[in-house]
């Protein structure tokens, strides 16, 4: 008993400074209040250590009453010691040693403690499974909202995709078309400038046919008033006249050389005009008169084909350039129309992306979170199954230690009554020293 009572009071530290056992004992309200956040009840902690220390108080006095037991004692404290909860009911059991506290309560109030310990387990149980549970949820929950981003994301993305390869092929049809009007317009511009040309020419070349027929009637007219027998000398002056305009006709022809016979020959009948040469002369005028107007017929007739013609293909061309222009406007609002996609899908793209970004952090962070409830379960069910072990370790060291406690009563007892025994003897004693004391003294006053 002596042995295992100064076990106990060396570990009570100096009331200055804080030992490690006590260090330990604030760590556990630590830990408990920070437990208390999860809505549990719990005894006052220093009343659920002072009833634990009282049991172990108990348990260590009583095995100290048998000494083969002693030992075992001091195993189960070591034991006990290395365990920050077993420290501080150790730490606690060396203040409360003054109290002089009752005994009796310490088995009850341990089974009580054993049985508050279960039920924190369970409602720490249950709120682990709430806690499971919830977090079950938000992790499905992100997840369900990243399938649905990525989702998006992906239909945003194949349909810019597809947008891009319309667009492509629109931007193609659109130069093909551009080109298309580009030749169109160079085939009418050409087209046209070619009638014009045509034109002019046909009204060039009518023109000279027309300026030779008047000419050659002039001197057609001439000759017959020769042939119907008018002299030379009356006709002088518009035979000059007409050998004149003959002339000027000649210049201007771009078939110039058919004039220069005709005029040869009226420069021939100046100087003899007889009637079989002006009838010769007379028949090669009415056969270029007659050339030229067939020439003009023709010419009008291939005038009017080739304006017919340039009409019709004029028509076909500004048909074509009609539909290719609306062609090249519609081609122009697509590709704004798909253009305008390719921005709103790339504007939804990089939201989608943001979005799946933290929605990912988020469920990273709530699986970090949920992770870290776990551990921190785990480690207070570990802790809470230690409390446990060393509070059942208690109660059977206690329990096995019954008949133990007779024998420390009655030992307590011998050891009262061998006190009082002592006590009254010294008591005793003293007062027959003080009576020996006064009679030797007054015999050493009749000596002197």
């Amino acid at each position: 008993v002596c042995n295992i009572f100064f076990f106990l009071m060396i570990r009570r530290p100096p009331r200055s400074t804080q030992s490690r056992s006590s260090a330990a004992s604030d760590v556990y309200k630590r830990q408990v209040s920070t437990q208390s956040t999860w809505g549990y009840t719990y005894f006052p902690m220093r009343t659920i250590l002072l009833i634990a220390s009282l049991g172990l108080l108990a348990a260590v006095a009583m095995g100290g009453a048998i000494r083969r037991a002693e030992v075992d004692a001091k195993t189960v404290l070591s034991e006990i010691d290395r365990q920050p909860f077993g420290n501080a009911l150790i730490s606690l059991v060396s203040l409360h040693l003054s109290t002089n506290g009752p005994l009796e309560e310490i088995v009850v109030l341990l089974n009580q403690l054993r049985t508050q310990l279960g039920k924190q387990q369970e409602e720490d149980d249950e709120q682990n499974r709430t806690n499971q549970a919830s977090c079950e949820e938000n992790i499905r929950n992100f997840q369900q909202q990243i399938s649905t981003l990525t989702a998006q994301r992906n239909e945003n993305i194949k349909l810019r995709d597809i947008t891009q390869a319309s667009l492509n092929v629109a931007e193609k049809d659109l130069r093909e078309t551009i080109n298309a009007l580009n030749l169109n317009q160079q085939r009418l511009t050409q087209g046209q400038a070619q009638r014009d040309q045509e034109h002019n020419e046909y009204t060039n070349a009518l023109a000279e046919h027309q300026q030779g027929i008047k000419a050659l009637d002039g001197a057609i007219q001439l000759l017959n008033h020769l042939q119907s027998g008018t002299s030379f000398i009356q006709l002088k002056k518009r035979f000059e006249r007409v050998t004149a305009e003959l002339l000027e006709t000649q210049k201007a022809s771009r078939n110039g050389h058919l004039y220069s016979p005709l005029i040869q020959a009226l420069a021939d009948l100046a100087s003899k005009a007889t009637p079989e040469m002006i009838a010769k002369i007379l028949k090669l005028f009415n056969e270029l008169r007659s050339a030229f107007a067939r020439d003009s017929q023709v010419a009008t007739q291939i005038e009017n084909k080739q304006q017919e013609a340039w009409t019709s293909l004029k028509v076909d061309l500004e048909t074509e350039r009609d539909a290719l222009q609306e062609k090249r406007t519609n081609l122009e609002r697509q590709i704004e129309g798909y253009r305008a996609i390719i921005e709103d899908c790339n504007r939804n793209i990089e939201y989608l992306t943001k979005q799946l970004n933290l929605a990912t952090e988020n469920l990273n962070a709530t699986v970090e979170h949920c992770e870290k409830l776990s551990a921190t379960y785990a480690s207070r069910n570990e802790e809470r199954v230690r409390e446990l072990e060393i509070v059942g370790r208690v109660l059977e060291f206690f329990e096995k230690s019954n008949l133990a406690t007779e024998n420390l009563n009655a030992t307590v007892e011998h050891c009262e009554k061998l006190s009082a025994t002592y006590a009254s003897r010294n008591e005793e004693r003293v007062r027959e020293l003080e009576i020996v004391g006064r009679v030797l003294e007054f015999f050493e006053k009749r000596a002197k």
